[in-house]
Parts: structure tokens; sequence; C-alpha cells
């Protein structure tokens, strides 16, 4: 392994078919009224007073024989029992007991992520987190293992943690990767908004610096390679505060939007659809159907799959998406993440009962879709797996699910994150070649299986980072370059569409995830409720770079193919740059050019076959703030900004180009040099011009 490559990654998993009768008779009851028939190893382990509980992870995954962990004798689990717990095991157990409805599914899957050992002993299991979820209040009705009970890998609870106190002082120290859903801790750093304010615009000229080391890039724009998709770039959203984007700075909220493309694509889902109680209300509709109307966006509705009337609640979702959303309806993604589920991966049995394991998630997730979608239906509406990380599941469970989900799955789907350590990594490890190389040969591999099935793929959830990001990292100029070259690298290994995870947007409390492009802010007014508005923050630029790289405007839909480029000769340059180029349909070449080093300048010699050869060529710039790579503010992208624009949610400032002259020689490349600052980017444009050609 590498120095500083990804030691941990979290799970993160998939699923399968198998023909079963409907799940739509599952409902929620107690294990006072549902007992499962005992096995004889069932009595075994309790006349042992012993639990056994084999937890699924993304590589191995257990199939549990015990009986349920809720239905054991002794205390129900409270403040008390959690009061007793080591270290961060406390919180997380105190965050279950306080929390309510669905945020009960969050804190379970919370504490199981990050401290194990001392979820193992919790109790928690799918009937008692079914009850937990219906009862929609605090407590809980799941009763801890006892002391000496079985738990995890042949080990026993000793003090309420799988294998005793240092199996949890292991687990919280590790380089297990966070949540996602979760921000991690904000680590002290120098880049604040005081210290990045804007810095003046300077129009940088075009030319070579000859102070700095040149690299040789070479464009072949004469053979076309994979089309882009019209909306390539797309966005997911949870469930929770989707009304935000609705409220009284509606019309900034759409014109933030109306910048992706003509018919922008929009994710509902996430961790809230397999957290939600009861079918969205009302008003979730009535804002989705106005934001259709502003910015003729389309959607991909979330649907439950953990909950046991999972079918039912995704009927009476799939009815009233269709009677409010109507043509702007894509499709349905049955599930989220199942790996991250508080309960491991697996499903329920024919019976209503908790199975762990692939195999029993794969025959669940079956079940369920053709409840919903029956194969005698003459259109496909589903997509799944929606497995969590591309990075980490075994392309034979991809290749399962899809076999078995013909009839009913009109796209297959994964999300992406990289296959690092939110804590530990830093801007030069996310933004490695070789660790988007190890995502993209995975991802390769699933879209070669999604061909056969006859199905394209999406990356229905990714970001710069799981969790929602670091502070001091996603939200800086590092969040936009990872932002700017996924877009280009996953577009060429042919992924259908690329959903960047703005989770709940922003919460009132300030609790704003880090790697989201456009933050929800809110004032906060005595007696009033918050009032939301849009908070440009630097990945979002990556955004716009892309869109004009490969729409050639904003509002547009794609109209680009790539074409090769090769960065042939780095001589002295040591910066770590990225080229790509794209040609559209009218015949402009749009070649960008990335320095993702910290603080290394290159110049870049980009050399174009002469028939492509232009004196109507341009150059736009991106440019850091003051703190360069950290930037968070000062910010600029052709000359503007989102610095000073209250809440309007509008660039500032004229756009800035210029025009770039270039070097051409008989025989011959044409040659256009370029300076390229570190921690910045460039897209030179290069339109036909038949004059210099000939």
């Amino acid at each position: 392994m590498k120095p500083g490559s990804p030691s941990c990654a979290g799970d993160r998993a998939q699923h399968l078919c198998n023909d079963g009768d409907s799940v739509d008779s599952f409902s929620i009851t107690s294990d006072s009224t549902r007992r499962p028939k005992l096995t004889k190893v069932q009595k075994w382990a309790i006349a042992a007073g012993a639990v056994l509980l084999v937890v699924g992870v993304a590589v191995a995954v257990g199939v549990s024989m015990s009986k349920p962990k809720s239905q054991q004798p002794g205390e129900l689990l409270s403040e008390s029992y959690c009061s007793h717990l080591p270290d961060s095991s406390r919180q997380h157990c105190h965050n279950y007991f306080v929390s309510q409805g669905g945020e009960k599914f969050t804190a379970a899957a919370d504490w199981r992520h990050y401290n194990q050992a001392s979820y193992d002993c919790s109790g928690i299991d799918a009937d008692c987190l079914n009850a937990d979820l219906q009862r929609n209040a605090a407590g809980t009705v799941c009763r801890p293992l006892q002391e000496g009970a079985a738990c995890g890998n042949k080990q026993r609870c000793m003090s309420g943690v799988c294998g005793g106190a240092s199996s949890t002082d292991a687990s919280t120290s590790s380089s297990k990767a966070p949540l996602p859903g979760k921000p991690t801790t904000p680590k002290p750093d120098a880049d604040s908004a005081a210290a990045d304010g804007p810095k003046p615009s300077t129009l940088m000229p075009a030319g070579p610096n000859t102070t700095w080391p040149t690299a040789i890039a070479s464009v072949w724009p004469a053979n076309t390679g994979v089309r882009i998709p019209e909306q390539f770039l797309a966005t997911s959203h949870e469930w929770k505060r989707i009304m935000d984007y609705t409220g009284p700075t509606f019309e900034a909220w759409a014109g933030i939007f109306k910048k992706l493309g003509p018919s922008p694509i929009i994710r509902i889902g996430g961790a809230s659809q397999d957290a939600m109680t009861e079918v969205p209300g009302p008003e979730t509709w009535v804002s989705l159907e106005k934001l259709q109307r502003a910015t003729n966006c389309r959607f991909i509705i979330g649907l439950p799959l953990w909950q046991k009337n999972a079918a039912e609640m995704g009927r009476h979702i799939i009815d009233q998406a269709q009677k409010h959303l109507g043509d702007s309806l894509m499709g349905f993604e049955l599930g989220n993440e199942p790996e991250f589920w508080p309960t491991g991966l697996g499903g329920y049995d024919e019976k209503g009962q908790w199975q762990s394991g692939f195999e029993a998630y794969a025959a669940y997730f079956h079940r369920v879709a053709t409840a919903l979608n029956p194969c005698s239906d003459s259109k496909p509406i589903l997509s799944g797996p929606g497995w969590g990380n591309v990075n980490t599941q075994d392309p034979s469970w991809f290749a399962k699910v899809l076999g078995a989900g013909k009839c009913y799955l009109w796209e297959a789907n994964t999300h992406y994150y990289p296959y690092i350590n939110n804590e530990t990594v830093t801007a030069p490890e996310l933004l490695s070649q070789w660790l988007q190389d190890f995502a993209l040969d995975k991802f390769k591999a699933y879209v070669g299986i999604a061909k056969k099935a006859g199905l394209p793929v999406r990356i229905s959830e990714t970001n710069s980072m799981y969790g929602g990001g670091r502070v001091g990292l996603s939200d800086t100029m590092v969040g936009a370059f990872w932002t700017i070259d996924a877009l280009f690298a996953f577009a060429n290994a042919g992924a259908l569409s690329f959903h960047l995870h703005w989770g709940n947007g922003g919460q009132p409390n300030g609790d704003n995830p880090p790697s989201v492009g456009v933050q929800t802010n809110f004032i906060l007014k005595a007696g009033q409720d918050p009032w939301p508005y849009p908070s440009v923050h630097a990945p979002w630029y990556g955004y716009l770079f892309w869109t004009l790289a490969s729409a050639g405007g904003y509002g547009k839909a794609a109209d680009t193919s790539f074409v090769a480029a090769n960065v042939e000769r780095w001589d002295k340059c040591a910066a770590n740059i990225k080229v790509y180029a794209l040609k559209s349909d009218g015949g402009d070449v749009r070649i960008a050019l990335i320095n993702k080093d910290v603080d290394k300048p290159c110049n870049v010699d980009v050399r174009v076959d002469s028939k492509f050869c232009s004196n109507k060529a341009s150059l736009s710039r991106m440019l850091p703030g003051r703190l360069g790579i950290f930037s968070k503010g000062g910010i600029t992208w052709q000359g503007q900004t989102y610095e000073n624009s209250g809440f309007t949610g509008k660039l500032q400032n004229a756009v800035e180009q210029v025009a770039v002259r270039p070097q051409l020689f008989a025989g011959k490349p044409c040659s256009y040099n370029i300076g390229l600052p570190a921690a910045s980017a460039a897209l030179l444009v290069v339109s036909p011009d038949e004059a210099l050609t000939e």
C-alpha cells in the first residue's frame, strides 16, 4: 500500500434476485405478538444466555442465527446504561436514546459505524428498531445484551462492549471511515473567512511565465470518443429539508439550479429514504411541483427499503410522485446504501423476520421490487442497487442484482466516495491520480457488467468526501478541483450521470455539510421561521467550469464528445496537472487545463493538429483566493465571483476572457502556450477558423 493510500473507507454494499411472495403484508409489530420459530441452535443459544450476532460488512457478510437481541431478558436500554459506556460510545448511545422517529435510524447507523464494539452489545436489532421508529418518541424498547453474552466474532459483552473496553478504544482510534451523512469534526486551521477575503480581480495574461517549467500537452480533435450525456452533472438531496429551496428566496434557488442545464436532474433520497416512517406530506410534493415549474427539472425519487412495510410505503410514494410530478418523473431508486443500515446488510424473509447477509438482502430487494413494479408491467421504473461505494463492493454482487432485475430496473446505480480516511487525508492525497484510478477501475468493471444487462450506470450520489466532508478541505479549492477532475474522469469512463450530494443542504443551527456547492444558510429572527437562502461555496465554481466546458454556456445541454489529450513531456514540471479535451457539435475544441498542485506552477504548451488551429481562441481562468488551494473565498471564474451577492445567488462582475493567438509552423502542430499558476484552472476554447487553417 502506498504511503497515504486508503486504509479505511468504510463499508458499502449491493443487491440480488429471487422470486418470492409479496411483502405487502409486512407490518411493524412488537416482538410479543410475532416471534420466530426457534431452531435447535437458537434454543441452545438462549439456554446458554448468549446471542450470536455476525454483522454484515462490505467484504464479508455473516448470517445471524441468534434470537433477536430485543427479546433478550434484562433492562431496557436507558440513559443510565449509556452513562457507563466508555468514551464516544456514551455519546452515540445517548444520541440514540433521545432521538425520535426517523432520527433513530440515523443515530443507530452512526453508532454501529463509529463504535461497532459497543453497538454489538446495545441490543438494537431490526425488530426493536422498527418499533422505536413507529413510536416516534425518545426512549427505546431495545434491551442491551447481558454481561457475558456472545457477540461479534466469537467474543463476549463486557461492560457493554463486545470484547471489552479495549475493543472500542481500538475502533475509535482506527482509520475506519466515518458514515456518510455525519460531518466530521472540523480541524482547526488558518483558513477562515476573515483570513481569506476577496482579492482584487486581475486579468492574467494567457501566455507562459518564463521562470516556470513547461509541460507539453497534445490534443487530437479529429477522432471523437465518449459522448457526454446532455445532463451529466446533477445533484442529490435528502428528503428532510427539500422545502427550503422553495421558501422566501425561491427565485435565487431557481437561478442556481437553472445554471446546470435546460432540465436539471434532481435526486431526492439518501439516508432519509430508509429512515422515513411515513409518506412525505402534501407540502413536500407542492414544493417539488413549484421547483419543477421554475427550473424544468426532472426527478429521481428515493424509496424506502429497510422498513418491514417498505412495499406499502413505496407504493404510496410512487402514487404521489406520479400524481404531482407527471412527466418530470424519471424513476425511483429503491433503498439507500444497505451495507450502512444499522442492522448491516440483510433483509426480511417471507415471514417478516430479519435475516443477515447478501443472499437475504438480494432476495428481499427482489421481492419488494416486484411488488412495486411487477414484471408484467410494460415499463421498468426502478433503479438500484444503490451501493454505498463503488470502491468496496464485489462486482459479482452487482451482476447478480442486475441479472434478476431486468424486468423492473430501468438503470443501474451506485454511489461513489473516495477511498480515504476523512480525518487524516491531505489535499495532495485527495487529488492524487492513484486514488482516482482506484475508483475508476472499479467503476469500469460495473459499466461492463451493466452493459451486458443492457443498462446504463448512474452515480446517483457522490462528493469529494463522505460524511458531508471536512471543514478546511472540502469547502476550499480542493473541493472545486476534485469536482472538476471527477466529472471529466467519470464521464469519460461511461457514467450516465454524476449526482453531487448536498444532503440536507444546511441546518438553522449552522450544521452545514462542507462539501456542498451551494449550502443553505438561514436568517434567524425572533418569532419567525428560519429564512433559508443560497450560500455559494468553493466547490460550486467547479460546477460552473464543467458546465461551460461541456455545454458551452450556462443553462445549456452538453454538446460535446471527448477527444484524445495527453501530457507527453513534463521536463522539470512536477505539478499535479490534468488535461481534458472536448469537441462540440459546432466544431469548437474545448481544452480544460487543471493545476491541482498546492504550490507548483507550470506552463502548458498545448499542441493541436494544424487543421484545428485558430486565431479565434479564448482563455478563461479559475483563480483561487489569497490562501491558494485552501481558499474558501476570493475565488473567481472568468473574473466573476459570488462575493457580495447577498441573497440573490447571482454571479457578480463582468466576464473576463483573454484572446489567445497560436504559434504555427509549417508541418508542425499548432501551439498555444499557457501559464498555469498553482491551484488554478483554465479553459481554452479553440473555435473553427477556416482562413487560418487554409
